[in-house]
């Protein structure tokens, strides 16, 4: 009856060891990688700066600097294009030349 015991409380100890590992790396990996898609579905969809503040969260995840960067540009021109059509064409040209990775 001991020897069942002591048997029961390792499975149990490793199924909790397991469970504990698989938590520790969804939330490392699992969690950004969702809020990565997240924020790409943002940008695809033309929801620049929902998109920047998403990959800016993110931080150093994957490519999520360059990803917040384009977005930014993405808004920058926005901002351009509205200009220009306001007849702004000086002010549009200066935030047209400032734009990266565009």
């Amino acid at each position: 009856m001991e020897k069942k015991k002591k048997t029961k409380l390792i499975v149990v100890g490793i199924c909790a060891a397991i469970l504990g590992v698989g938590t520790f790396v969804f939330e490392l990996f699992g969690v950004p990688m969702m809020n990565y898609n997240k924020a790409d579905e943002l940008y695809q969809n033309g929801y620049y700066k929902s998109a920047y503040l998403a990959f800016q969260e993110l931080g150093t995840f994957s490519n999520s600097k360059l990803r917040a960067e384009q977005a930014n540009s993405a808004i920058q021109y926005e901002k351009a294009e509205e200009l220009l059509t306001d007849g702004d064409i000086d002010g549009a040209i200066k935030i047209f030349n400032k734009i990266k990775n565009y």
